[in-house]
């Protein structure tokens, strides 16, 4: 998995989606029948959804793991959220702009120039977000990204009102 675009997920569940930073308590190591210091995971940060409740989270790096972990082995195990590479959650974080007013348009295209890293884009696409007279947009490879780098990009403007 690319490194960027693990960061463009974490920022788009962060700024977003509205997951939230949590610390994990000394409390979950006893609920699992664990003492507090053999827990893998007390008094570290995870990312989750505001409705937290024991199911999946972010780790710091960016990849998401289940909340409640008590098996060492289960630090292999992630269940990624790629809102930046998966058509279907992406439009997720469609419906999430979308629930603060802000209007779609999506364009592909054959020839675009370069993408953010001076990279000639061969294919690509254009996702732009309006709402009254603001309109911003993002160009990447996959419509994925780029709904993904346009929500960031909602997510300032929303946040200079």
């Amino acid at each position: 998995m690319n490194s960027d675009l693990r960061r463009l997920d974490r920022d788009v569940a962060e700024r977003v989606l509205g997951w939230v930073w949590v610390t994990i308590n000394p409390g979950w190591a006893l609920l699992d029948g664990l003492e507090p210091d053999k827990h893998p995971y007390t008094g570290t940060r995870w990312l989750a959804r505001p409705d937290f409740a024991d199911e999946e989270c972010a780790s710091p790096d960016g990849m998401l793991r289940p909340a409640n972990m008590t098996e060492r082995e289960d630090c292999d195990r992630h269940f990624p959220r790629p809102w930046s590479e998966d058509d279907a959650l992406a439009m997720m974080v469609v419906r999430a702009v979308q629930k603060r007013g802000w209007e779609w348009m999506f364009a592909s295209h054959r020839a675009l120039g370069t993408d953010f890293d001076g990279d000639p884009i061969v294919w690509g696409w254009t996702a732009s977000c309006l709402k009254g007279d603001d309109e911003v947009s993002a160009v990447a490879h996959t419509l994925p990204e780029a709904v993904c780098r346009a929500a960031l990009l909602a997510a300032d403007e929303d946040g200079k009102r």
